[in-house]
């Protein structure tokens, strides 16, 4: 467990421990929500488990569209899965690393932590919209790849004083990618690198 704990230490993050499950646990403050986060070491199967926990009021009959909401999401995440918790309502992010007994570097515990958070954040919007009904789970999920890219897309785009970002998801016209800045065919070839041609969205200037 000192490993977990060198690995929040490194980050500067306040923590607890769960000594009996060898386990630490934190809480995290998203945008609009808070996540529960646990890192616990599994000796007998010499792993090291992430789990982050977000509370998500979703009706009963949003349920099947979430859960098929989370299944596409996960095919787009670079690392970890998603998860739902029918009984208790809440969504969860999960990852393991496997170790052969070493123990895990601590930036590495930290960093694990960072990505699953980053993953919430990214798709919380389309998450929250498609547990109150407002979309369906393949929109959503397109929606959530899409931001996914556009992460990735800003940082190299920044540079060049070119920003690109999705239309409010109030908006009921066609999904579409917004961008900002003198660079709309860079964007272009870039996006249809990663979705294909014709893109699955709209492309327009901001």
């Amino acid at each position: 467990m000192q490993t977990i704990e060198s690995g929040f230490k490194l980050f500067e993050w306040q923590y607890e421990t769960i000594p009996e499950r060898q386990a630490v646990r934190s809480v995290f403050n998203g945008r609009a929500t808070n996540y529960q986060v646990f890192v616990m070491r599994l000796e007998g199967e010499g792993l090291y488990r992430f789990v982050i926990l977000c509370p998500v009021e979703a009706q009963s009959e949003h349920m099947a569209s979430l859960s098929e909401f989370l299944h596409r999401t996960n095919a787009s995440l670079p690392l970890g899965a998603f998860e739902l918790d029918f009984d208790r309502g809440a969504v969860r992010w999960i990852s393991s690393a496997e170790t052969n007994g070493d123990p895990l570097p601590p930036h590495w515990i930290g960093g694990s932590v960072q990505r699953g958070l980053t993953s919430f954040e990214t798709i919380w919007t389309e998450l929250l919209a498609v547990a109150e009904g407002r979309i369906n789970a393949v929109d959503g999920a397109l929606r959530s790849q899409v931001a996914m890219e556009l992460a990735t897309l800003n940082a190299e785009l920044q540079p060049q004083g070119v920003e690109v970002r999705l239309t409010p998801i109030e908006d009921q016209s066609e999904l579409a990618v917004e961008v900002k800045g003198d660079g709309l065919e860079q964007v272009q070839t870039m996006l249809e690198s990663l979705f294909g041609s014709p893109l699955p969205f709209a492309l327009k200037s901001a």
